[in-house]
């Protein structure tokens, strides 16, 4: 079974991001990444992971906002689901607390 990333490394990864750990617990998911993914669609966002092609080969992820895809597949060196969940995390969580405390609208930072 390919287990999704732990609550503990989702919540050390987006600590400095009050707003965006308030929207999580909002939606009483037990897995804080369904949380994320939930919040991530609020605000017309996504995120996903590829699996590997073969086997050996590392897992890759994607992520969508204002309708503009960003797919990380290659030379990333992710072994497992959780570590492209937060690969994920990594590079939305900011844009989407910005957004979570702004406008609504997707906020990027420069």
């Amino acid at each position: 079974m390919r287990e999704n990333c732990k609550n503990k490394a989702l919540l050390e990864l987006i600590e400095a991001c009050p707003n965006l750990i308030e929207k999580l617990y909002g939606k009483g998911r037990r897995d804080l990444i369904e949380s994320y993914d939930l919040v991530l669609g609020d605000y017309n966002m996504s995120f996903g992971t590829i699996p590997p092609s073969d086997k050996g080969k590392s897992w890759g992820y994607y992520y969508r906002i204002d309708g503009e895809k960003h797919v990380l597949d290659d030379g990333v060196m992710l072994k497992t689901k959780a570590e492209a969940q937060l690969a994920a995390v990594n590079d939305t969580r900011y844009i989407l607390e910005n957004t979570v405390k702004t406008t609504g609208k997707p906020v990027h930072r420069d």
